[in-house]
């Protein structure tokens, strides 16, 4: 029997709706409207077919030789409905049988709590891989060097794939295949990192040159500065990325230079406030949570605009309830933020 094209679920469509007399157009505006996501398979074999519609309660598992029919039914009676298809596991097909569309939801459920507990085991086990990486010792000025950090990242991969092979036989028979490919997937990520970074680093600490820069006008760190902004008011990078030297230390593309390559701690040398920097991200990241604590605490203020008590949002004039705040409540939850940050001891504080 050919597989059921969605043409020919049409055509058994429009044959159900011939038995049961509904109007021709009826069927058809319905069809036109359906978005179905029916897995194409050989019907008129012995399978048994999980039948699900989107948004009910309604879950069925019917026979080949009543799937093209009963397809046309369901869409009949549930015409906005989404529609998905595939072949009944057996566990699907005994619940069906002993309890009906109870069974099937009962049997989603308990699929559900099951996968959630199989992966909430998965990220505590991931959870303390990381963990234990984190406790590596760090400098005395709490920075790793790139080489301990391709290392780490290595070892993470090395754990997620792990886990991935793990997953393959939890203790309760769960299919986590698509979890398993998400952490292979993770891991190659990782190990990438890893890879950028270790040649990076022997770059680095071999003093290999670099190309003096990405196009004509365009050199990198310290003689970046010496260049005007583009169109856009942005200056040619200083500090580099670990892409960025990777890119620059490969011979191809080199073409003909006009001057020398350029080991990247010579480049960078004499740079402002070199043995201060860090990266934007850090900057972003404190600007971020401290305008999530000025939020928090402006909810723990009353409000002098509103008279809205603390823990109560702001409303409008008319008692409509907003989610922003009014600007005195946050002035005074600014203050309250910048003090308690003025007050942290130094050695409490976020780097610098």
């Amino acid at each position: 029997m050919p597989p059921t094209t969605s043409e020919a679920l049409r055509d058994a469509y429009r044959r159900a709706a011939a038995a049961v007399g509904v109007p021709t157009d009826t069927l058809d505006t319905a069809l036109w409207e359906q978005d179905l996501d029916v897995v194409p398979h050989l019907v008129g074999d012995e399978r048994q077919w999980r039948l699900a519609l989107g948004g009910t309660e309604e879950a069925r598992v019917l026979d080949s030789e009543e799937l093209l029919s009963e397809l046309g039914f369901a869409l009949l009676a549930h015409p906005q409905t989404s529609l998905a298809l595939r072949p009944a596991e057996q566990d699907e097909v005994a619940a069906f049988m002993l309890f009906g569309a109870e069974g099937l939801n009962g049997l989603d459920e308990r699929r559900r709590l099951q996968e959630e507990l199989v992966g909430r085991e998965v990220a505590e086990a991931l959870t303390i891989a990381i963990g234990a990486s984190a406790d590596a010792s760090p400098a005395a000025d709490g920075r790793f060097r790139l080489d301990e950090i391709a290392v780490e990242l290595d070892a993470i991969a090395l754990r997620l794939r792990e886990l991935s092979v793990a997953a393959e036989r939890p203790t309760v028979p769960v299919e986590l295949r698509k979890l398993c490919d998400q952490l292979d997937s993770y891991a190659t990520g990782v190990n990438g990192l890893a890879e950028s970074l270790a040649e990076t680093d022997a770059i680095i600490s071999e003093n290999r040159p670099l190309r003096p820069a990405f196009s004509p006008g365009r050199p990198w760190g310290l003689r970046a500065l010496e260049t005007p902004l583009d169109s856009s008011g942005k200056r040619n990078p200083t500090v580099l990325s670990n892409w960025q030297i990777c890119s620059l230390a490969r011979p191809a593309g080199w073409g003909e230079p006009e001057e020398p390559g350029i080991p990247y701690l010579t480049g960078i040398a004499g740079l402002p406030g070199l043995e201060r920097w860090e990266s934007a991200r850090a900057t972003d990241r404190r600007a971020a949570e401290r305008a999530l604590a000025i939020q928090q605490e402006a909810a723990r203020q009353p409000c002098t605009s509103c008279s809205a008590e603390p823990g109560k949002p702001c409303t409008t004039r008319t008692g409509r309830v907003a989610e922003m705040f009014h600007r005195p409540r946050l002035t005074a939850a600014t203050a309250a933020v910048d003090q308690a940050d003025d007050d942290t001891p130094a050695e409490h504080r976020a780097d610098p």
